[in-house]
């Protein structure tokens, strides 16, 4: 049997913290998206099957481009809710036009605030 990898006590002491903050329950999140501060409730990641079947169909590499950017579209509609115009308009460029990356962006940015390790 392989001897356990010793760390450090940076790595102990953040772990630790971590733990103490961290029971494992999603809750609702608020996250600045432009002038917008957007709460996004914890109930669409734990009980939300569109959402969940969303997740998956985005991440399935066996899924088709047009399945996937479909998938994507629910993703933000869930995350974001009755707000998505408004968030559009804060992701509109100079243009006019609401650029892909930066909606892909926002969600990622949403995932990461909900989960942030």
């Amino acid at each position: 049997m392989a001897e356990a990898k010793k760390i450090s006590a940076a790595e102990q002491a953040r772990r630790e913290t971590q733990s103490a903050t961290d029971t494992g329950k999603i809750v609702d999140t608020t996250v600045k998206i432009g002038d917008i501060e957007l709460t996004v409730p914890a109930a669409v990641f734990e009980d939300d099957w569109e959402f969940q079947e969303a997740i998956l169909m985005a991440n399935d590499p066996d899924a088709t481009d047009e399945d996937r950017a479909r998938a994507s579209m629910t993703l933000f509609r869930r995350l974001v809710g009755n707000r998505h115009r408004e968030v559009l308009d804060q992701l509109r460029d100079e243009s006019g036009r609401v650029p892909v990356s930066k909606v892909t962006e926002t969600v990622k940015k949403i995932m990461d605030s909900v989960n942030p390790n």
